[in-house]
């Protein structure tokens, strides 16, 4: 019972080892301060004395419990544990003889008992001159010091950053005897862990890596002088082909960059081969992309204040990750955003997401051809290669920001390869998800552009480019999806005109030329009816200022349109409009009385005007 154990120190040594293991695993697991301390000295001497099946099982377990409980280690008895984990030491010849100060932990790192049957990575005999590590394999079974040398690796980097006290960057502070030991051990077996993952890649030996450059960073943590010791290890082993590295461990270097380095040394290199070279060409790896978001995500301040700016400049990359896998990994990348969007790329990035679903058609024609190559090996392809689509897949796939320019999107011939490429391409369902997706993600950016971006001359550019983004034409041709991004679009519109009502004046040339494009009416008809709105809520209401030159050009504007829908109506009446088409007009027939009843209640000298244009109108309905 919780109760009886925590009430003081009733396990005895008189219980079988068995009971005793039992019983220690349950007093471990229930965390409680009181318990731990009234039994220590039990803990400590089952631990040092008892089976060595108890400790290995154990001392697991009483670390984490110590992590879990979220007590600092002083008020456990600081000294009694540390002295715990370092004083288990192992039953093996080699680990009895040591000094007592520096032994278990450290003796289970360096301990070279039961070496035999006991190989490489590449399958040579173990030396007498090399230490046993996670990487050595036992060709008759572990033993139980083989076992409790495992788990010293596991739980030595949790043990450096939550048991023991930094030292000061003072190269005159010397750490204590026994800690000094101990990250002597730690790095000569992280040392030797990183030698033996060069012999034989496997998933083993990719974990191990991985793990011993967290526990070098935890070193430097704990000794930041033994830091210059250390870097020319870590690069020495992050110094790979692009075709040997490893995701996983690459991160655990970078990682280990940021936490020590990144301010002082010029460790940038690392991070443009790693998001600008091997990511992409690894972006299909749902794990390597998951745990590259949330690298991201956990140093994105880190990320962004080293002089390369990573997210800033590699998010295309990360983009990539999201038009491969979808909505697994949307939510990640939006949450990102935040950290790089800015004055400076929110154009590039804002017509990158409306061509996401794009960005994954080009992603599986390339996969498919690369898959094609290694298949085939040089022989004839049975995929068609890039072609015309060349262009338009350089700017698609590129991996660093700020390498376009906004002609890129605007050009004809873009729009005319993005429109075959559409419809050459079979709808898969990755492009079906991913046009889920791009919604939330556009009103995650827009959300993003209202809080921050607070120049007047960045959200008239971000209008302008609405204007010419707005064409379904110029999107993935799925109704739903161009119904959704349209209503997306036209309400940033009108948060647009509506912080800013001076736009009117400044942006009256394009709004005229949109009102008066031949196809406009019929391809972008929402924003007609937002800007017709705006027009008649804000020119009225908020522009004292404008010219009577100004007003008499949106009103001229507004009274062509009346007449052309008065046309419109007509000819559809005798030849038979669909009820969508019957719809979409009577909305605009109403917005624009609307705006005309605005201009004549403002302006008296409009009243003439809008009485007969209105007058028209209705004799028109009732004949």
């Amino acid at each position: 019972e919780p109760q009886v154990l925590t009430n003081g120190p009733l396990l005895s040594q008189s219980l079988s080892p068995a009971v005793q293991d039992r019983l220690l695993a349950l007093l471990v697991c229930l965390g409680s301060d009181k318990a731990l301390e009234m039994n220590r000295v039990n803990i400590k001497q089952w631990i040092t004395t008892q089976d060595p099946g108890i400790r290995h099982r154990v001392l697991p377990t009483l670390l984490a419990t110590l992590q879990s409980v979220g007590i600092p280690p002083s008020e456990l008895c600081h000294e009694e544990f540390r002295q715990l984990l370092i004083s288990g030491g192992s039953s093996s010849s080699s680990a009895t003889t040591t000094d007592s100060k520096s032994g278990g932990l450290h003796a289970s790192l360096t301990a070279a008992a039961g070496k035999r049957n006991v190989v490489e990575p590449d399958g040579t005999p173990l030396s007498r001159e090399e230490c046993f590590t996670v990487l050595n394999s036992a060709t008759s079974g572990y033993s139980r010091e083989q076992l409790l040398n495992h788990h010293a690796f596991s739980i030595l980097r949790p043990y450096l950053l939550f048991t023991v006290t930094p030292m000061s960057t003072d190269a005159q502070q010397k750490p204590p005897s026994s800690i000094s030991s101990l990250l002597d051990a730690s790095v000569s077996y992280c040392q030797r862990v990183l030698d033996q993952a060069k012999l034989r890649q496997t998933p083993m030996a990719s974990a191990a890596s991985g793990e011993a450059i967290r526990v070098l960073s935890a070193v430097c943590k704990v000794d930041p002088n033994l830091l210059p010791k250390l870097l020319p290890l870590v690069k020495r082993s992050v110094t790979l082909p692009s075709t040997q590295m490893d995701g996983h461990v690459s991160m655990a270097h970078l990682q280990f960059f940021l936490d020590n380095v990144a301010d002082s040394y010029d460790v940038q290199s690392f991070f443009s081969n790693f998001f600008g070279s091997w990511l992409p060409s690894n972006a299909a790896d749902e794990c390597v992309a998951f745990e590259a978001l949330h690298f991201c995500l956990k140093n994105s301040h880190k990320l962004q204040n080293i002089s390369s700016h990573v997210i800033t400049n590699f998010w295309p990359c990360l983009l990539r990750l999201v038009a491969w896998h979808g909505p697994t990994l949307a939510d990640d990348f939006a949450d990102l955003m935040p950290s790089f969007v800015s004055n400076t790329n929110f154009r590039e990035l804002f017509n990158s997401l409306l061509d996401l679903p794009l960005l994954t058609v080009a992603l599986e024609s390339s996969m498919a051809r690369r898959l094609n190559e290694e298949i085939n090996r040089g022989g004839p392809s049975s995929v068609e290669d890039e072609g015309p689509f060349k262009p338009l897949f350089n700017l698609l796939l590129r991996t660093q920001a700020g390498l376009v320019t906004d002609a890129h999107w605007f050009d004809d011939t873009t729009r005319k390869l993005s429109q075959q490429l559409y419809l050459s391409a079979p709808a898969t369902q990755r492009v079906i998800n991913v046009s889920q997706v791009v919604g939330k993600l556009l009103r995650v950016f827009f959300s993003i552009v209202q809080e921050s971006l607070n120049s007047v001359e960045s959200i008239q550019y971000m209008v302008l480019t609405i204007f010419h983004r707005f064409d379904p034409r110029q999107m993935y041709p799925n109704a739903e999806f161009c119904k959704e991004i349209q209503q997306i679009l036209s309400e940033q519109v009108q948060w647009a005109f509506t912080r800013y009502p001076e736009f009117l004046l400044t942006l009256k040339n394009q709004i005229t030329d949109f009102f008066t494009e031949p196809a406009a009416k019929d391809a972008v008809g929402e924003l007609v009816l937002t800007l017709i709105w705006i027009v008649g809520e804000y020119l009225t209401s908020k522009l004292d200022t404008a010219s009577r030159d100004i007003l008499n050009d949106y009103y001229d504007l507004l009274e062509v349109l009346v007449f052309e829908q008065i046309t419109l109506v007509k000819f559809g009446a005798a030849s038979g409009g669909t009820s969508a088409e019957d719809v979409f007009s009577t909305r605009l027939a109403l917005i624009l009385v609307g705006a005309l009843s605005k201009f004549a209640a403002r302006w008296q000298f409009f009243n003439s005007r809008v009485t007969l244009c209105l007058s028209s109108d209705f004799s028109f309905c009732n004949g």
